[in-house]
């Protein structure tokens, strides 16, 4: 086809029911730009070219760039055309640096390649990338040093039978068949790995494999017991992509509910745990594919896939729409958001708590973490004296010297008026003890405490 620029024809929606998700793009349709309106006609006259039977289905950004891919279909819709091939760009001048084929062993008679995850390890030539396929069952991994791939098969890639069964715009059909779909790499671990998460589009339930399995040929047999269950999402828990950023915050969409799920991989995956981003029964009606760029903002596009697979769109509608929104505000107040550190916990959970009063003053916890000691020692001085009638004596105060280093709003210090002594007289009744108790020292230390 002699199409070079695709474009997208349609106007902004107004209005939208997401809360944090920003919608920027909007489209009816999508449309190819052609040399010419003469080239563009006969494409159509032919059936070279059918718009409404591109549908966008993923999205990335890169710096200024944004890109969203349109699969080429054959006119039922389902079937590639295409040889499926691995294409690396140099962004930086749109030329593209290595084409890749999949090897025949990689792939099998049904193979759909779904989805791809990229593992970068110390150099760009540790780079790894791995293709779930879909109706294959199956899992490919790339070495870029080795240039070579090579194919895992394992039962968690398969469908669960149970939960086939799907409710999306308004519509009740079956999906049974779908395997392994959506994938993402972790950060890099301990052990110097990333882990690997990965679910079929028929399931609840989330697996995961250690990227020292899939990055090593050896392994493609005998791994079976390297793969794991890492929990259940829960009802209407269907997704076909995922992506996680370097903290372990993994954002995935939720086809059911439109929606965008959240977990942080520090909690149990299980669905107390799983937290709803944002939803919008409109716009975000089957967000396809969720992505997060290197300043951290959030990327969601949707297309009701549903619809346009099981049904017919409305052209006349906005069918394709473009989000965004920082990670944090999006996880923001949910069970994915950031736990606090401990001393800001401690600041919101616990009220301050008042620290025993040595004089006039008193000190409260600030929580700061700041070690002060804001009184000189404030201690009262017992002469003893004699008298025929009794005990006298006199008893002297040091003045209160405020050390406190100034924090706002936590320590509360009224103002000091008292000399530096203050003199007094004690008077003892007289004691029927031969020694009584203030007889065994000459100085008497006594608290002072607020009158």
């Amino acid at each position: 086809m002699a199409a070079k620029f695709l474009v997208f024809c349609g106007l902004v929606s107004l209005a939208s029911a997401t809360i944090k998700l920003q919608e920027i793009f909007s489209w009816n349709v999508v449309d190819w730009n052609y040399p010419d309106q003469f080239s563009k006609q006969q494409a159509l006259r032919t059936g070279a070219l059918i718009p409404e039977n591109a549908l966008p289905v993923g999205i990335e950004r890169w710096r200024n760039k944004l890109f969203v891919s349109v699969p080429r279909w054959r006119s039922d819709n389902v079937t590639n055309v295409c040889p499926y091939t691995l294409n690396v760009f140099d962004l930086n001048t749109d030329q593209i640096i290595r084409k890749y084929v999949l090897r025949p062993e990689d792939i099998v008679s049904t193979t759909f390649i779904a989805n791809i995850a990229l593992d970068i390890g110390t150099s760009c030539e540790d780079t790894f990338a791995y293709f779930s396929d879909e109706l294959g069952y199956g899992l490919i991994a790339y070495s870029w040093e080795q240039n070579k791939s090579w194919r895992f098969s394992h039962s968690y890639f398969m469908p669960d039978p149970l939960v086939g069964d799907f409710n999306i715009a308004g519509l009740n059909f079956q999906w049974g068949a779908e395997g392994i779909f959506g994938i993402t790499a972790s950060p890099i671990g301990a052990d110097g790995y990333r882990t690997l998460y990965f679910s079929p589009l028929s399931s609840h339930t989330e697996f995961s494999v250690s990227t020292r399995i899939l990055r090593d040929e050896t392994k493609v047999k005998g791994s079976y017991k390297d793969f794991s269950v890492v929990g259940v999402r829960g009802p209407d828990g269907h997704t076909t992509a995922k992506v996680m950023d370097d903290s372990g915050v993994q954002l995935f969409n939720l086809i059911d509910q439109n929606a965008v799920g959240c977990w942080r991989s520090s909690l149990p995956y299980k669905p107390q745990n799983i937290g709803i981003a944002d939803k919008d029964d409109v716009g975000l009606v089957f967000p396809v594919d969720v992505k997060i760029d290197d300043e951290k903002n959030v990327w969601v596009m949707s297309d009701r896939m549903a619809v346009f697979l099981e049904a017919e769109l409305d052209y006349s509608d906005i069918n394709f729409r473009v989000y965004t929104a920082p990670l944090d505000t999006l996880i923001q107040g949910t069970v994915c958001e950031a736990p606090l550190p401990v001393l800001q916990a401690q600041q919101i959970l616990k009220p301050p708590q008042p620290i025993k009063a040595l004089s006039r003053a008193k000190l409260y916890n600030h929580g700061l973490g700041v070690t002060a000691t804001p009184f000189s020692e404030a201690v009262a001085v017992y002469t003893p004296g004699s008298t025929k009638s009794g005990l006298t004596g006199s008893y002297r105060q040091p003045i209160i010297k405020n050390t406190a280093p100034k924090v706002q709003n936590y320590i509360y210090i009224p103002k000091q008026t008292s000399p530096a002594y203050t003199s007094g007289q004690f008077t003892r009744p007289k004691s029927t003890n031969k020694n009584p108790w203030w007889n065994k020292a000459t100085n008497y230390n006594y608290e002072v405490f607020e009158p």
